[in-house]
C-alpha cells in the first residue's frame, strides 16, 4: 500500500558490508612479509651476494666522482651571488630617483551628447525622482573616468577634478543641479560625500563623486556647511584612514573658496580638532591659509567678528593641542586673519575693538592675550573711534589699558604713520593728571603702572616725530655732490677743458691749486717712504697687497669705461631722440597753446640773465673771501 507521507529507501546490510575496502591493516601486512618467499629460497648463496653487490656497484657509479667538489663550487657560487644582489640593491636604494614631471591633464573621452542622452532618458524613466538623474551621472563618471591617484590639499591643482571634463559637459551637470533646487542639492551632496569615502574605503572609483562635490560646491557654498553634524560623524569614522581622511578634508575645502564665511564656519567646526593629529595638521593649516589668500583682495568679504574670534581662539587658547612643529604655519595664519579682519568693511572696527578688549583678563592665556593685544593695536592704527571708545573706557579697564600701551609701544614704529598721535597723546595725558592715593590699592597700583607706561610712550612718540622732521644730512650731502660734480662737468665742457674753465680758473687764482699741489706732493712723499718701508720690512705681504692691489686697480679701471661709455651712449641717445622729437612738440606745444612757448622761452632768459649775474657776484665774493683767507692762512699760520 502506498502512504501519503515521505519514504526512506536504504541499503541492506549486506549490501553495506560487501561495499567496504578490503584494504589490509599494519599486522596483516606485517605477517605477509614474513610469510612471503625469499630470494635465498629459490637461488644459492653465491648468485644471492652477486645480485647484491650489482646493485650497491650501480649505486655507487650513478654518482660522480667529483660531486663534492661541485657542490662546493655551487655553494660559493650562490654566496657571491647573494652578496653582489646585496651591494646591487644598496647602490639603488643610495641613487636618488628622478622627480617625476607633472603631466598635464587631460580631457575624459565623455562628450556632451552621452550626458544629455543619459540625462533626458532618466527623465523619462523617473520624472519625479531628480535624485536618481544625478546618482546616476555620479556613476557613469565613476565608470568611464580612471583616476591614477588620489586627491589630497597638496597633490593637485585647484581645477582638478572639474578639468577632467570639457566646458560643454560642466554646463550641463550645472543646468541639471540649478534645476532640481537647493534641498535635492543638499542632500545629493551629502550623500556623495559618504558614497566618495566609501568607494575609497573598498578601493572603487570615487573620480564622479569628486567631480560633483567640486561643482556643487561652486554653484551652492551654502550647502558645504548644511549638516555639520553628519561631516563631523564622517570625518571621525575615516580619520584613522589618511588617504580618505584628507579627501574629506579637500572636498570641506572647496566651499571655502567662493564663500569666506562658509569656509570658516567649516573649518571652526570640523577641521579645527584636527590639528592635534600630525597627519592632518599641516594641511589644516594650509587650507586656511589658502582661503584667506584668495579673499585677501575682496574688502567685501562677509567675515564677521564672532568667527573672527573663533578662530583666534582655536589657536591660541589652548584648547587644543598643537605641536610646536607647527608654530611657523599658526604665526602665517594668524597674520592673515588679522590682515583680512581690519581690512573687510563688514566689521566695525570700533566695535571690533570694544569686544576684543572685554576678552583681556588676568586668567587669559598669555599667547590668546598677545594675538588679542596685536588687534587692539591695529584697531587704535586705524579708525580714531576706537581711541575714543578707549578714552570713555579706560577708568574700569586699567589693566587692559595698561597691556595695550604697551602693546602701542612695542608695535609703535609700523603704526605711527596710520594712527592719530594727537588723539592717542590726549587720552595718555589723562593718565598723567589722574591722582593716585597715599593708600595704594589694586586699582591705584594699576593706574601707576599706566602711567610709567604713557610716559615710555610719549617719550617714543616724541623720539619719533623728531626724528621724522630731521633733516636729512646723508642725502642732502650725497646729492650736493653729485650737483656739484655735474656742475663742475657742464662747466669743463662749455670751456674745453679744466683750465680754461671758470672752476680752474678759480682754484688757480685763489691759490688752492698751488696748496692742492703741495698736499699731493707731501702725501706721494710720505706715501712712497711707507710702500719702501714695507717692502723691505714684510716682503711678502707687500707682494700679495700689490698684486691683489693691481687686479682691482685695473677691474676698477675697467668698470669705470664701462660705465663711461655707457653713459656717453645713453647722454647721445638722448639727444639724439629730443632732436626728433622736438619739432613735433613744439608744433603740438604751438596748436593747444599759441604764444605760450614765447613765453616760456622770455622768462626763461630773464631767470637766465639774473642767475648769471648773481653767480658772478657769488664767484667775486668767494674770490675775494678766498684769497684773503689763504692770504691769512700765509701770514699768519705757515709761517
Amino acid at each position: 500500500m502506498s502512504s501519503s507521507g515521505w519514504e526512506l529507501v536504504t541499503k541492506n546490510k549486506k549490501d553495506k558490508n560487501s561495499g567496504k575496502n578490503n584494504k589490509l591493516t599494519k599486522v596483516e601486512k606485517k605477517k605477509f612479509i614474513e610469510n612471503a618467499p625469499k630470494v635465498e629460497d629459490f637461488l644459492p648463496l653465491s648468485q644471492v651476494q652477486t645480485l647484491f653487490d650489482n646493485f650497491n656497484g650501480n649505486k655507487e657509479n650513478k654518482m660522480p666522482k667529483d660531486k663534492d667538489n661541485k657542490t662546493k663550487e655551487n655553494e660559493e657560487k650562490k654566496k657571491q651571488q647573494k652578496l653582489n644582489a646585496q651591494v646591487d640593491n644598496k647602490k639603488k636604494l643610495q641613487q636618488p630617483k628622478p622627480k617625476e614631471k607633472s603631466k598635464p591633464v587631460e580631457k575624459s573621452a565623455i562628450t556632451v551628447d552621452q550626458i544629455n542622452e543619459l540625462i533626458e532618458t532618466n527623465r523619462v524613466k523617473f520624472p519625479d525622482a531628480p535624485l536618481i538623474w544625478l546618482k546616476d551621472l555620479v556613476a557613469y563618471l565613476n565608470a568611464n573616468i580612471s583616476e591614477k591617484e588620489e586627491i589630497t590639499p597638496a597633490t593637485k591643482p585647484d581645477t582638478y577634478p572639474l578639468s577632467l571634463i570639457t566646458k560643454a559637459v560642466r554646463t550641463s551637470f550645472e543646468k541639471v543641479i540649478k534645476s532640481v533646487g537647493i534641498q535635492t542639492a543638499q542632500l545629493f551632496y551629502e550623500n556623495t560625500l559618504l558614497l566618495m569615502a566609501k568607494n575609497m574605503a573598498f578601493g572603487s572609483s570615487s573620480i564622479g563623486c569628486k567631480i560633483f562635490i567640486q561643482l556643487l560646491a561652486y554653484i551652492h557654498p551654502e550647502i558645504t556647511c548644511g549638516n555639520i553634524e553628519k561631516l563631523i560623524s564622517l570625518r571621525n569614522s575615516y580619520q584613522n584612514k589618511k588617504s580618505i581622511g584628507l579627501a574629506i578634508l579637500w572636498a570641506l575645502a572647496q566651499g571655502g573658496k567662493k564663500n569666506l564665511t562658509v569656509g570658516l564656519t567649516l573649518w571652526h567646526e570640523v577641521m579645527a580638532s584636527m590639528l592635534e593629529s600630525r597627519n592632518y595638521a599641516y594641511h589644516v593649516t594650509k587650507i586656511l591659509r589658502e582661503m584667506f589668500t584668495i579673499h585677501s583682495k575682496n574688502i567685501n568679504n562677509s567675515l564677521t567678528i564672532d568667527m573672527y574670534l573663533n578662530i583666534v581662539d582655536d589657536f591660541c587658547s589652548g584648547k587644543i593641542n598643537i605641536h610646536t612643529s607647527l608654530n611657523k604655519e599658526v604665526s602665517s595664519c594668524l597674520q592673515f586673519l588679522r590682515e583680512t579682519v581690519i581690512q573687510t568693511d563688514k566689521i566695525d572696527v570700533k566695535s571690533l575693538f570694544e569686544n576684543t578688549i572685554d576678552k583681556i583678563n588676568t586668567k587669559t592665556n598669555p599667547l590668546y592675550m598677545e594675538e588679542l593685544l596685536r588687534i587692539l593695536a591695529l584697531c587704535v592704527a586705524k579708525d580714531s573711534r576706537s581711541l575714543s571708545s578707549w578714552n570713555k573706557m579706560h577708568s574700569k579697564r586699567l589693566y587692559q589699558s595698561e597691556l595695550l600701551i604697551k602693546q602701542l609701544t612695542d608695535d609703535w614704529a609700523s603704526i605711527r604713520s596710520e594712527v592719530d598721535a594727537k588723539l592717542l597723546k590726549q587720552i595718555l595725558s589723562v593718565f598723567q593728571v589722574t591722582e593716585v592715593k597715599p593708600k595704594k590699592n589694586k586699582e591705584d597700583l594699576l593706574m601707576l603702572a599706566c602711567q610709567k607706561k604713557s610716559q615710555d610712550l610719549i617719550k617714543k612718540m616724541s623720539a619719533s616725530t623728531k626724528k621724522g622732521r630731521s633733516f636729512p644730512w646723508t642725502k642732502g650731502s650725497f646729492i650736493l655732490l653729485i650737483l656739484i660734480g655735474a656742475l663742475v662737468a657742464f662747466d669743463c665742457s662749455k670751456h674745453g677743458s679744466f683750465e680754461a674753465s671758470t672752476t680752474g680758473r678759480l682754484m688757480r687764482t685763489s691759490g688752492v691749486v698751488g696748496y692742492g699741489q703741495k698736499a699731493w706732493s707731501s702725501t706721494k712723499s710720505y706715501s712712497n717712504k711707507g710702500l719702501a718701508y714695507l717692502e723691505t720690512s714684510y716682503p711678502d705681504y707687500y707682494k700679495t697687497a700689490s698684486t691683489w692691489g693691481r687686479q682691482y686697480a685695473k677691474l676698477t679701471g675697467d668698470f669705470y669705461l664701462v660705465g663711461r661709455n655707457f653713459v656717453f651712449k645713453l647722454y647721445n641717445n638722448t639727444a639724439e631722440f629730443v632732436e626728433q622729437k622736438k619739432p613735433i612738440v613744439v608744433d603740438s606745444v604751438e596748436h593747444y597753446f599759441p604764444g605760450w612757448l614765447d613765453t616760456v622761452q622770455k622768462f626763461g632768459s630773464k631767470q637766465l640773465e639774473l642767475t648769471k649775474k648773481y653767480s658772478a657776484d657769488a664767484s667775486d665774493f668767494i674770490v675775494t673771501q678766498s684769497t684773503t683767507f689763504i692770504r691769512w692762512l700765509e701770514t699768519s699760520v705757515f709761517v
